[in-house]
């Protein structure tokens, strides 16, 4: 229910307030009235009584009917008084109203004993005017005879009824007039003193619609109150005029930063609505609506590729990257997703902000990249094959015999070697990049930790042994993970060779195996050489070396572990290290287990 205004509530209280002061001020006054115009009446019978007894004493002495007729029909003329003699046995002798002889006696002898003994005059009854006919005083009047006659005077109650209805007629008509001058009074008054406070919750209520331009001038300034408030309410709404001008500044400035980005930036809600788009997303998304579109996404865009994204990042409520392929007219475009979720300010409704990024070029760049390296790579094993096959020939002919030419060969050989391990590399990464999907879904299988680390391990023995240094396995809970067998083992392999030639003799290498519901973890642990923190952000980058020296004297190519990120990367993994000089190194493997396993799908 609305709630009444100020100005109402007052005006509908004075008025109440007045009608009822009014209305009681009528009553009693009527009522005072009333009570003091009776007794004046009343008063007036007992005077009129006496003068009329002065008349008529002298004819009653003289017992003359005839003239007391007469007398009292002349005294009715000058009033409206009801005179009526009785004579001593009750009898009327003169009325001024009617004819004496149609006059019953209805007098009892008790009653007329009564009024014989009256020495003053006297009421006859104490009934209210109202509920009889006559208002009556009696006089006894005593001859010279003995006896004793009455004159009574009335007064009729419908003359006092009529007076009274007159004066309370006008009473009331005075009494309305006075209501509705009070009315126009109240109004006035209501409104002079209200005026201000609604002209405050008028510019409020302009405030909430956003207009803070406006302010409340001075002519409101009725009372040191007001005039505080109205000035208190001006310096905020400059306040907010102020910060409305900054904000709608900033949003001018940020929505010309979007819409002159060169990626595609929307916002939706939970329910896929869209928020915000800048023109290049309508681009990329081919959306032709000048404005903000009103629909839902899968309303206003047919990228179905988009639109799963939306809903997987929805779902997620978390930050989520993807490489999106949209089929076009003029082939296959790449986009580079990525999501971010907010709150909408008002109604907290989860939403998600979203960054798309043409990178068709880049991807055709970087396809071009590895189908020269791949092909290169491909071209280079032949003639290394042949330079290896006859290096080492060469090298056995002329090992038995000391010279430059056995010498020659064997670094030949060696450099041979470490050539065509580095294209065997770049070629498997190359490989791994072009059919990650293709060699998973051809070759992941379930296999069983221990049988993965055993089976590892197997392929380092060898060398281990030359320096001494024992492989201990701890496995505190197996388990099955969804692996390619062969990558994975290549991934250990190459982690426990690099501790193996980065620790001392007589050291020790420590691989601890944890298996829960969700995850499997393989730390690898050496006590060797360590590494810089200063190079652990890029060690897993291809050709990166700590020790450039120490490297190539060490046989790598400096894709190891590249190679390591890339397949464990690829199996929907993670690989991290700890390290410190002279201490050692800690790598640490995650892999998700059969029931998380996410990678035959890949994204």
């Amino acid at each position: 229910m609305k709630p009444k205004s100020l100005f109402w509530r007052l005006f509908f209280s004075l008025i109440l307030l007045g009608f009822v002061s009014i209305s009681v001020g009528v009553y009693y006054g009527y009522q005072t009235y009333e009570s003091l115009y009776v007794k004046e009446v009343k008063n007036n019978l007992l005077e009129s009584s006496n003068i009329a007894r002065r008349i008529l004493y002298p004819y009653l002495k003289e017992k003359n009917h005839l003239e007391l007729q007469n007398q009292v029909s002349q005294l009715i003329e000058v009033s409206s008084t009801r005179y009526t003699i009785y004579g001593s046995h009750g009898n009327v002798v003169a009325d001024s109203y009617l004819a004496p002889n149609s006059i019953e006696n209805q007098r009892s002898s008790a009653d007329f004993y009564d009024l014989i003994q009256l020495k003053k005059a006297r009421y006859i009854s104490d009934i209210p005017y109202d509920e009889i006919e006559f208002l009556e005083t009696s006089l006894p009047m005593r001859l010279d005879d003995g006896k004793t006659w009455v004159l009574r005077v009335g007064y009729p109650t419908g003359h006092i009824k009529n007076h009274l209805n007159n004066i309370i007629t006008k009473l009331i008509a005075k009494s309305l007039l006075l209501f509705l001058g009070f009315v126009a009074i109240v109004f006035i008054l209501g409104r002079f003193f209200t005026n201000p406070i609604s002209k405050i919750a008028l510019e409020a209520r302009g405030l909430r619609k956003g207009h803070f331009h406006r302010r409340i001038t001075s002519e409101y300034y009725l009372s040191k109150e007001t005039s505080q408030i109205i000035r208190s309410f001006n310096r905020l709404a400059a306040k907010l005029d102020k910060r409305d001008r900054q904000i709608t500044t900033q949003a001018s400035e940020m929505e010309s930063m979007l819409s002159a980005m060169g990626e595609g930036l929307l916002a939706v809600d939970e329910n896929m609505n869209v928020l915000f788009i800048n023109p290049a997303a309508k681009q990329i998304l081919e959306i032709h609506s000048t404005d903000h579109p009103t629909e839902t996404l899968p309303e206003c865009t047919r990228r179905i590729e988009v639109i799963e994204f939306v809903r997987d990042a929805l779902r997620k409520k978390g930050q989520l990257t993807r490489e999106i392929a949209i089929e076009n007219e003029i082939g296959t475009s790449w986009l580079l997703a990525s999501s971010h979720p907010f709150e909408t300010p008002e109604e907290h409704r989860p939403s998600i902000v979203l960054l798309l990024k043409n990178v068709t070029e880049i991807k055709t760049l970087e396809n071009y990249r590895k189908d020269f390296v791949a092909n290169v790579s491909h071209e280079l094993r032949t003639p290394l094959t042949s330079i290896r096959g006859f290096s080492e020939t060469l090298w056995q002919m002329t090992r038995e015999k000391d010279g430059d030419i056995s010498r020659f060969a064997a670094i030949l050989m060696k450099q041979s070697e470490r050539l065509q391990n580095l294209v065997n590399d770049i070629l498997l990464l190359s490989q791994m990049e072009s059919h990650a999907k293709e060699i998973l879904n051809d070759n992941a299988k379930y296999h069983m930790l221990s049988s993965l680390i055993h089976s590892s391990i197997e392929l380092c023995k060898k060398r281990a042994k030359e320096k001494n240094i024992d492989i201990e396995v701890t496995i505190q809970k197996d388990g099955k993970v969804t692996i390619v067998l062969h990558l994975m083992e290549q991934v250990l392999v190459n982690l426990i060779n690099n501790a193996t030639t980065y620790s001392s003799n007589n050291s020790k290498i420590q691989i601890v195996v944890r298996h829960s519901e969700d995850f499997s973890e393989i730390d690898i642990i050496d006590h060797g050489v360590g590494i810089a923190s200063s190079h652990l952000p890029r060690i897993f980058e291809r050709f990166y070396r700590v020790d450039h020296g120490r490297d190539r004297q060490a046989g790598g190519t400096g894709l190891g572990l590249a190679i390591v990120k890339h397949i464990i990367t690829l199996h929907g993994g993670s690989i991290s290290v700890q390290s410190e000089p002279g201490k050692g190194s800690h790598f640490k493997i995650i892999l998700p287990t059969q029931k998380s396993n996410r990678i035959l799908t890949l994204q």
